[in-house]
This record gives C-alpha cells, structure tokens and sequence, in this order.
C-alpha cells in the first residue's frame, strides 16, 4: 500500500512537473514572440534577410544561392513589415517561390505568428507541401529546434496535413486558388478555408480567381499588428488580365534601373526596348508600335550581324541600351536598383522611409522583377526560344515577365483579306478536308485544301502547312454531308458530336475500316470532336460504348457498339485558325466579301469569334461564328489523323479492323 501511495505521487508530481513546463514553454514562447516582432517592426526586411542567409535551407538542403543582384532587395521588400501589400510581376524560375516558403520559415520560426500561403491550384498546393515545404522545414535548423522542444514538453507529434503544417504549435494554413462563395452564400470557399493568419502570401496569383486577395485578408481580422501583410507575386498573362491590373494599381511600381556605361543614359530594363526592339506595323490602317507579331515571333531584336541571315542573326544577340544601341555588359545589369516609374524613389529610400518614421505604406507596392538582369539569362538562347515554340504567348509571359495582349481579341477583317492575296502552292494537295458544326436547325460545313509542310518533324509538317478554303455553306443533315464528300473527293472529315450525337455516330458508322478499292467504300475518314478543356493536352482520343438507334445503321439495335470520340482542346482549336490566318497560311476565295447583315457570310463568321484574356473563346449568341469552328475541327482533324492508328485504310476515327 506504501508503495502505491509513492507511485501515485511520483506520477502526480510528474504530471505537476510537465504542466509546469508546459506554462513555462508557452510563457517563453509568448516573450520571444513579442520580442521578434517588436524587433522586425523597428528594423524592417533586413531582420528576415539576415535570417534567410543564416538558417534557411531549400528542400535539397543547401543555402539559398545570392548570385541575383535583386535577390536581396525582394527579401528586403517581401520582409518589411510596414508594406502592408506587396505585389511581384514577375518571369518564371527566378526564385519567387522559394522566397515565399522561406518567408513563411520565417514567420513560424522567428516570429511565431500564424501564416496563411495559398497557390493556384489545389495540386499544385500538395505537390508544394509534401516535396517543397516540409523537406525545406526538415533542413532548417531553428523549426527543427522548436519541433525538438514541443515535442519534449507536450509528449506529442505536431499535427502536419497536406494543407496545414505545424511547428511548436504555430500553424502554416495552405490554401489554393477557388476563392468563389457556395451556393448558399453562407460557407466560406472551398479552397480558402477558415483559418486564423496574421501574415498571407499567394503564389501565382494570375491564375487565381478574382477576389482571391480579399478573401484571404479576411483570414488576418484577429492581427493586432500595426499593419495587415499581404505578399502575392506571379507571371503576367495578357494586358488587362489581373496580374497586369493590380500591378497598373499599385501607388509605387519599381522597376529595374540601369545606367548605360557608353551614354550614360538612365533606363528602365525591360524586355521591349532593352532586348526586342520596336517596329511600327499596320493594322486596320494604323501604325501600332509592336515587338512581336501576332504569333509571338520577334520582329526586330538587338544582335551583332550585317548580313540579312536570321540565324545569324539569333546568334549574336545581346541586351542593348534604349538610346544609343550599344551592349549593357552584365557589370552594368548587375549594378541596377529598384526605382519607381511613379514617383522617381528608390526602394531603399521607401524602404528606409518607412522604418524610419515607423509608418505603415497603405498603397500597394509593386516590383516589376527583371529577367534581363539575372545571371541565368542568355540573349540567343531565348530569341531562339521565341521562334522555335509552339506557345510564343506563354513564352512571353513565362521567360520575358511581359503581360502581352497576344492572342487576345479578335481575328481582323485586315487579316482574313490579307489570306485572300496569298500565293496556293503550286503542287498538287495532299488532303481535302471537311470541317462540320452542328448548328440548332442546320450544320455547316467548310472544305478546304491541304498541303503539309516539307519537314521532316511531324509536328511542324502540321504546323507550317498551308489551307486554301474552296467551299463553305449550310447543309441540310448528314445526308447532304455524305453528298459533298462524295462531290469534293474529300480525305478527311471532322465532325461535331453535339447536338446530334447518335445521328453524327450513325454518320461515322458507315465510314468503317475497310479494303482500299472495295466497292462498298465510302470516301472520307470521320473524327468525331467534343469540343472541351483540356490540360496540356490539344486532343485525347477516347471510347464510349453506344447502341445505334438509327434503323438501318451498321450496328444492330441489340448489340453494344464502341466507338471513338476525340476530346479537343477547344481554345487551341480556335487560337490554330487564328495562328495560321495570322501568318498567311490560309487562302480564302477572292470572291469572298465582309457582310456583316448576312448571317452566312463567311467573314461574318470569323469576326464575331470574341476571345477573353482567360484565352477563353466566347460562345457566340446573336452573331454565329459556325465557319470559326468548322475551320477548328479542320485543324484538329489533321493533326489527330497524323497522331492516330487506322490511316491504312478510310475508316471511322481511327479506328483499326482489330476494334470493329
């Protein structure tokens, strides 16, 4: 009895002895709390770059890398506490990200504050977590510390998710991009769910919905800081899209400046004037300034050589001043500051400013980060870039951190007379193509000419091939599609699936592999196209399983048919048209006039097509853009017939005598 008695007050002091720890852990944590904010506050971003330098290690374990001459100025910047919203247009791998996980290190570890770190996209949010944030955490030495000692007091595991992770108690809230309220208007989103914050920063902001920023903030209403920090950062998209719009916004936009050592002149270091050169071009009977065409091509750029040959001219590209022409040598690129566009101040000036006087910056502050200026950029290799991708608009965006209006808009009537004049090859085609748009009352259809590139890379033999229109109008069902296939020897038929789909299937049936020269052959290939959104795809080729309705349909009433049916990306369908018509790649009949009170006007059909800065295509309502879209599944026809098994033989969609 002795004994238990001593065993039950062993274990009574025992549990008295680590709640005592307990208290006196969250004391001290409270007291170096309040010490490292009272310390950032009075001394600004130079406290969290100190930090960085010292204890921040990245997810493979190594120190951050200083060799960017900006690199310590957005450290400074995205640490000063008295810039309440801080706004980064920025290019792509420059290091933003890594800023932002070591910031939110920062916050955990230093300032013991919750911190709320949202990206575009709920895989994005998972894949940052588990591969990036919680290896970088492992590494780091002071979270490790803190990790070590709750873990001794509490006798517990901080609890860690894919979208909240812990350390010593103190939260890293994940959210991503859906800031759109429920139905009911009554539950918070989705994707922003509730949480407590005194800090919130998103990455890649541009990509997420509108009133992101708004929504988040609210998640910092119990900060009784002295200032409200908000830190979002991403790549432009098109002008007037949101990166460009709040950055247009911000009171201050600083800018990289450089000083050219040939003529002294003082510059804004940007992409356009500094690396691409302007031109003046005209369109619709103005000259507009442009850099690039209206593919993303360079048109003029700084480079070494006389001669008129382009590729030497890719080769001996350089960064040049905006007055004089010369090369801006990387001791001059490197030598730049932050200044404003706005009000002519320096970063270091605001920044100095601001701690001086202990005032909170209520305007956003904007930083235009400069690619032209990092260590890793190199002149030739991205001019060749330029011209060799396949998406010269998001290369813009991604590499130059230039919003562009490329791919924007509509297509020009300029455009569509300029594709009247160009010259059809001189040999004989390699297809005849059939593009069908269903339409409510009738289908339309538009045939053409096609002659593939002379390369040997499948991809631009596509690309760089040439269609010349010789027929378009309206047809009255799928017997009259028969018909004109028959009539114009047509190779290739791609075809709308909606809103008639088991008529268009049935259609697709009678085009079944079979023997070239059997008698029962009929002319044409069929792809059946569901126009969609794809991800980094431009089409995917599925199965569903149908049962004919149609009477005398090649597929008995009884018998479960599977049949082929091609996703296509609808916006790279569409932006195909207006690429090739862009480059002259087209031919339209010469007879072909604009009649905007004609509904079946050719023209007509390609100028209503209206295109959002989201890349989206706007459905048409009053004015019908059929022929834009007949025009698209020519395109996308083409390309999945080069990709897809079948082509031995006509068949339907691809599909082998092995499937049937």
């Amino acid at each position: 009895m002795l004994r238990l008695g001593k065993t039950i007050n062993l274990v009574n002091n025992a549990q008295a002895s680590n709640q005592r720890e307990k208290v006196e852990m969250a004391r001290l944590n409270a007291i170096e709390r309040q010490r490292a904010i009272t310390q950032w506050y009075a001394q600004g971003g130079q406290v969290f770059l100190d930090w960085a330098k010292i204890h921040y290690r990245m997810h493979n374990g190594q120190p951050l890398e200083w060799d960017e001459p900006f690199l310590e100025d957005v450290f400074l910047a995205m640490g000063n506490p008295w810039i309440e919203m801080l706004l980064f247009q920025k290019p792509a791998q420059i290091g933003y990200t890594e800023t932002l996980i070591a910031f939110a290190a920062f916050a955990i570890a230093y300032l013991r504050s919750p911190i709320g770190l949202g990206f575009e996209a709920q895989k994005k949010l998972y894949q940052m977590s588990g591969k990036r944030i919680q290896k970088a955490f492992a590494y780091c030495e002071p979270i490790q510390k803190l990790v070590n000692e709750s873990k001794k007091v509490l006798k517990q595991e901080d609890i860690n998710s894919k979208e909240s992770i812990t350390v010593g108690g103190v939260p890293l809230e994940l959210f991503y991009a859906k800031a759109q309220e429920s139905k009911d208007d009554e539950q918070a989103p989705s994707g922003v769910r509730s949480f407590t914050a005194f800090i919130v920063a998103v990455d890649e902001f541009g990509l997420c919905d509108h009133g992101i920023l708004d929504v988040a903030a609210a998640r910092m209403a119990k900060s009784n800081w002295p200032t409200k920090i908000t830190r979002a950062g991403s790549t432009p998209a098109i002008e007037g899209g949101i990166v460009d719009t709040e950055f247009r916004k911000a009171q201050y936009q600083f800018g990289w400046q450089v000083e050219c050592p040939h003529c002294n002149h003082l510059q804004q270091l940007d992409a356009f004037g500094n690396f691409l050169r302007p031109m003046l071009v005209k369109e619709d009977g103005i000259e507009i300034e442009r850099y690039v065409n209206q593919i993303g091509h360079p048109l003029l750029w700084f480079h070494r050589s006389t001669s008129e040959d382009v590729d030497e001219a890719k080769s001996t590209a350089y960064i040049g001043c905006q007055k004089c022409s010369e090369e801006l040598p990387k001791s001059c690129l490197a030598g730049g500051e932050f200044v404003c566009t706005n009000t002519g101040i320096t970063f270091h000036e605001l920044n100095d400013l601001a701690i001086a006087t202990q005032t909170p910056i209520k305007e956003s502050v904007g930083f235009n980060i400069p690619k032209l200026a990092s260590a890793t950029f190199k002149p030739e290799e991205r001019i060749r870039f330029m011209f060799a991708t396949k998406r010269p608009a998001d290369g813009i965006q991604q590499f130059l951190g230039k919003a562009t209006s490329l791919g924007g808009g509509k297509i020009q009537l300029s455009r569509l007379v300029a594709c009247q004049k160009t010259t059809v090859p001189e040999r004989e085609h390699d297809l005849i193509v059939m593009g069908c748009d269903q339409g409510r009352y009738a289908n339309w259809a538009l045939i053409a000419k096609w002659w593939f590139a002379d390369d040997k890379d499948k991809e631009k033999r596509w690309q760089e091939g040439f269609k010349q229109i010789i027929w378009w109008g309206q047809i009255s069902g799928f017997d009259g599609l028969e018909e004109l296939a028959k009539e114009y020897n047509v190779d290739l038929v791609g075809l709308d699936s909606e809103p008639e789909f088991n008529s268009a299937v049935d259609y697709g049936l009678k085009h079944l592999p079979q023997k070239r020269g059997s008698k029962n052959q009929k002319k044409g290939q069929v792809y059946l196209f569901d126009q969609v959104r794809l991800k980094g795809e431009h089409f995917r080729r599925t199965i569903r399983k149908i049962e004919s309705v149609k009477t005398g349909s090649p597929v008995q009433h009884d018998k479960e048919k599977k049949i082929p049916i091609y996703l296509l990306d609808r916006t790279y369908a569409l932006d195909a048209v207006r690429d090739r018509i862009h480059r002259c790649l087209q031919n339209f009949p010469a007879h072909a006039v604009h009649d905007p009170k004609d509904h079946a006007n050719l023209f007509h059909h390609y100028l209503t097509s209206d295109r959002l800065p989201n890349e989206i295509w706007l459905e048409a309502t009053n004015s019908p853009d059929h022929f834009h879209h007949c025009d698209s599944f020519i395109e996308g026809v083409v390309k999945a017939s080069m990709y897809e098994p079948g082509m031995s033989s006509f068949g339907f969609g691809g599909l082998t005598e092995e499937e049937i």
